[in-house]
């Protein structure tokens, strides 16, 4: 689908500051990929292709981004250490020593 594909970058310097524009890339699409894009393009109300594709690559970049992100906090899932529960039965035990206004003052009772 994609033979070709060849990248030229342009900066302007304007009143001391540079400015990134764009980067110029050429893109061989075959017949029916191009009309399915200029369906679409005028489907979804974009005025030109190739703001369409524009759009299209951002949208893609920001699935793959999450999708890493995703597959990162999956893979540290597990890996903290986590704090031992009491067992009831010993948590009872435990207030049964206390005095009855410790108990008051700690539920606000």
């Amino acid at each position: 689908m994609f033979s070709k594909l060849v990248v030229k970058t342009k900066t302007f310097l304007f009143k001391d500051t540079f400015w990134y524009l764009m980067v110029s890339i050429h893109l061989r699409l075959n017949k029916e990929l191009f009309s399915q894009l200029g369906f679409l393009q005028n489907e979804f109300g974009f005025n030109s292709l190739q703001e369409f594709i524009r759009e299209a690559i951002r949208s893609a970049v920001e699935n793959y981004e999450k999708k890493t992100l995703i597959r990162r906090l999956s893979l540290l899932k597990g890996s903290a250490k986590q704090k031992q529960a009491m067992p009831q039965k010993q948590v009872f035990e435990k207030y049964l020593k206390k005095n009855p206004s410790e108990i008051f003052r700690k539920f606000d009772l």
